[in-house]
């Protein structure tokens, strides 16, 4: 991080001190967040290991609440702090998620004194040496992990670091992508990503990576081929309502969120692709979820060489598209890149399920009446923002975005009497786990 930090201090174009003042000391701060974000990981796997999965979702709630409330804090008494109120905020997120996992641990040795907890005291979660250091198939699982982590890192946020080093887009024109951008990607962080966790903890314990798929337990091929198909097909139309409500009320969003600003400097038309990007991400994060949560270490390190062929494809394209297309070029190239990765699973889930008969991949694809509702959701929706467009002011925006309930209502209810195995799929997994906490709540 110190080299990274000099970087982007010295080498690096700096922004205008007028613009955005304090930069440097910014930069320094921001170096220490991802210090402590890598002191949250032993107490965060062993929580996700075990299933402990409400611990998470609780504490990266309080991670985002904590966030927000500290940006609006310091935006309305210290505005003059300019970027280092953004560096502020990480370090702040980064202790509280500190702070939630490891009083949850404690209590857990000290209050309940849980047996089956994995850890024992809060000294295991500081280095120190033991047997998994010199485990050699542990070490190799270990490095070639962190080589994927890294390739997906580049793949992930790599639009960023091109934006950095390469100047393809201005200061403004990156300001607005990065709005815009997390506005959209309120859903992949919010449900897909949890999805895509909890598929992957679920393949990974239900599947043994180093068997062969014909050697596997038929209950648990069955069991998992039916979870991928409907957590896919799921996954699919939460995507497609993401297209078709995003495209239509990306004005709507953008004015409310940020003002005429946003719409002006492009912002509808780089929601609009995104939403496209969203579907992709959808589909991909879950095969994906599979893919890792099955594969034998030796296709994960043939993979990673897929991977590094995905980073060459995904840099050249942003270079090339960012010409023709500016900030929505980074979209289209992510699109390209995504829909490699999907290619690349989906080949290696039918390879999987082969010898069972079985194709996860097409029974997920969603039935024919619910791909009729969200067409006649887009059209209906369409229409009526066109005749909302031609208004003016916050209330008639909130009366658009009301239509645009109902209309939702009405494909949810669609999806509801057609999409019959995936709302009894859900009902038998999640149905019950909301009662059991119930039920947990008034007992305590």
């Amino acid at each position: 991080m110190t080299v990274m930090g000099y970087l982007w201090c010295y080498v690096l174009e700096q922004p205008d001190p007028a613009t955005v003042p304090h930069y440097r000391p910014a930069v320094a701060i921001m170096c220490m967040s991802p210090v402590l974000s890598v002191c949250t990981l032993p107490m965060e796997i062993p929580l996700r290991a075990n299933l402990y999965l409400g611990v998470i979702v609780v504490v990266q709630a309080a991670l985002h609440i904590t966030s927000s409330v500290t940006t609006v804090l310091l935006l309305v008494f210290a505005p003059h702090l300019g970027a280092i109120i953004w560096s502020v905020v990480h370090i702040v997120a980064s202790v509280t998620a500190i702070l939630g996992y490891l009083s949850f641990s404690l209590y857990q040795i000290h209050v309940s004194q849980d047996p089956n907890f994995p850890v024992q005291s809060a000294l295991d979660f500081l280095p120190g040496r033991g047997p998994t250091w010199t485990d050699p198939d542990l070490l190799r699982l270990t490095r070639t992990f962190a080589k994927q982590s890294v390739l997906k890192q580049f793949l992930g946020q790599g639009e960023r670091y091109i934006m950095s080093v390469f100047g393809v887009l201005s200061f403004a024109d990156q300001g607005v992508y990065d709005v815009v951008t997390n506005l959209a990607s309120v859903v992949p962080r919010v449900v897909f990503q949890n999805l895509e966790d909890s598929s992957y903890i679920y393949f990974a314990h239900v599947l043994t990576r180093d068997k062969p798929s014909s050697e596997q337990p038929s209950a648990s091929v069955a069991s998992s081929a039916r979870v991928l198909a409907t957590t896919l097909r799921f996954a699919t139309i939460i995507g497609l309502g993401a297209v078709v409500f995003g495209f239509s009320y990306s004005p709507v969003l953008l004015r409310l969120y940020g003002g005429d600003l946003l719409i002006e400097g492009g912002g509808v038309y780089l929601m609009r692709v995104y939403t496209l990007y969203v579907l992709i991400i959808a589909v991909n994060g879950t095969t994906e979820a599979f893919t890792f949560g099955s594969m034998s270490q030796q296709k994960v390190d043939r993979y990673n060489l897929n991977m590094l062929g995905f980073s060459t494809t995904f840099l050249f394209s942003s270079l090339v598209l960012t010409r023709f297309f500016g900030s929505v070029g980074f979209i289209f190239a992510n699109c390209i890149n995504m829909l490699l990765r999907i290619i690349y699973s989906c080949f290696y889930i039918r390879s999987y399920f082969t010898p069972w008969k079985t194709r996860p991949v097409l029974e997920s694809i969603p039935s024919r009446p619910v791909w009729f509702a969200f067409l006649g959701c887009f059209i209906a929706t369409r229409i009526t923002t066109t005749w909302f467009a031609y208004q003016s002011g916050l209330l008639y925006d909130l009366l658009n975005l009301l239509v645009g309930g109902v209309i939702g209502l009405v494909l949810l209810a669609v999806i509801w009497l057609t999409e019959t195995n995936l709302m009894r799929f859900l009902s038998d997994h999640y149905l019950p786990v909301l009662l059991r906490k119930k039920e947990k709540l008034k007992t305590q």
